[in-house]
């Protein structure tokens, strides 16, 4: 409902800490519903508006506009140094005219997270069978193209493997998508795809885990925080496949590398790696082996499930 606010006082109390504006306003009607509606907008806070969880800020003082609505006092208009009768004072509250102060104060509110994506850029170390790796010059005495192999003196190879941790944060979720997590932890995105704007090349994306946590604030409104955690598989190098980087690829050619392969140091190349017994079965499984969920009348598969809003 709709209510008006006359302003009747201004205080202002600048010191060397803080400073802090005590403004005094008529505020009608006063019914129930009128004064919470203007609790909200002052003081600002998470709403569920038309399905969507939305952050309203807290009003700022009219003249020094740094300064936020903090705390708000409400009185009865008629309220002198004397006792009133109760039910005046009750009667007052629910309609008429109330007196209302408003504190505006310094206060840090920094802009409002929506969604976070923060990346781990970092190395992991495959060692390699000393039997497939010798040294690329002669050590002494053998002939050329008898080089040595590094078993011969101990030391093993290591291949540096790139790789980026990705976590995705969500904020103001409606619902936990637990059946979403549950199925797709551990599986990789069969097909290219975006997350946002962030492009991620098929077999390179891997949903390692998710954290989720339900907050509910002072008026009630409950929503969810849910942390996402992929592997990203970055590494840039010859596969064994060469057709599948193009029809006419030179086999030479390098490409993306996804989580399907590993390293086959016979062939200095990444080979895909199946199920002795099922040839069709990968190392990892892909993402849109899992249940389909129809939500709001539209078919959602895969990854698209942990960021769909009514997702289970």
């Amino acid at each position: 409902m709709p209510y008006t606010l006359d302003q009747i006082s201004r205080v202002e109390e600048p010191s060397i800490d803080t400073f802090r504006v005590s403004s005094e306003y008529l505020l009608y009607p006063a019914d129930p519903a009128t004064r919470t509606e203007f609790y909200e907008d002052y003081l600002g806070g998470v709403r569920y508006i038309n399905g969507v969880f939305v952050y309203v800020w807290p009003k700022r003082d009219a003249v020094f506009n740094w300064l936020y609505a903090t705390s708000i006092t409400v009185n009865p208009i008629a309220e002198t140094d004397t006792l009133k009768d109760v039910s005046e004072s009750l009667a007052e509250y629910n309609s008429g005219k109330l007196k209302v102060t408003v504190v505006y104060e310094p206060r840090v509110i920094d802009e409002v997270d929506l969604i976070r994506r923060e990346r781990d850029y970092s190395v992991r170390h495959l060692t390699l069978p000393q039997s497939f790796m010798k040294w690329k010059e002669p050590t002494g005495g053998e002939t050329v193209g008898s080089n040595p192999l590094i078993a011969n003196d101990g030391i093993a190879a290591v291949k540096p493997i790139p790789q980026t941790e990705f976590n995705f944060t969500r904020y103001f979720v409606e619902s936990e998508p637990a059946d979403a997590i549950n199925s797709l932890t551990g599986r990789v995105n069969e097909k290219s795809m975006y997350i946002g704007r962030d492009f991620f090349r098929k077999e390179t994306l891997r949903f390692n885990t998710a954290k989720t946590s339900q907050r509910i604030t002072n008026r009630g409104v409950k929503y969810w925080e849910i942390v996402y955690n992929f592997s990203i598989a970055t590494a840039y190098d010859k596969i064994v496949e060469w057709s599948e980087i193009a029809f006419d690829a030179d086999p030479d050619e390098m490409t993306w590398v996804g989580w399907n392969r590993l390293y086959n140091p016979r062939l200095c190349k990444w080979q895909r790696v199946v199920d002795a017994n099922d040839e069709t079965r990968n190392l990892y499984q892909y993402d849109t082996d899992v249940p389909r969920q129809k939500i709001r009348g539209k078919e959602v598969e895969g990854f698209n499930l942990l960021f769909y809003p009514g997702a289970k």
